[in-house]
């Protein structure tokens, strides 16, 4: 989402579709916004809340859900590649 190495970012950008968020997670500008007509209403796009973010080995995971199976149980044997994967990155 943020493309800075450092620093605080003020708004996102969806690299995708070009549409602009506030730190909120509120759609603050959608691209070709006029294409949408007046019937748009900006609130209904806005981004959805993340209930859980995990990190392992420098990948982020993310959940829209408050319940659900841990990170370790959801990865199972694939830590394994992962560990494999990276331990293996001449970085």
């Amino acid at each position: 989402m943020c493309h800075k190495d450092r620093d605080n970012a003020s708004e996102f950008i969806c690299a995708y579709h070009g549409w602009t968020y506030s730190i909120d997670g509120d759609l603050i500008a959608p691209s070709f916004g006029r294409a949408y007509g007046s019937s748009m209403r900006q609130e209904d796009f806005a981004l959805t809340p993340l209930e859980r973010v995990y990190s392992y080995r420098g990948l982020i995971f993310i959940s829209s859900t408050k319940d659900g199976v841990s990170l370790k149980e959801h990865l199972g044997k694939t830590k394994e590649l992962i560990d494999f994967v990276i331990d293996r990155s001449p970085k």
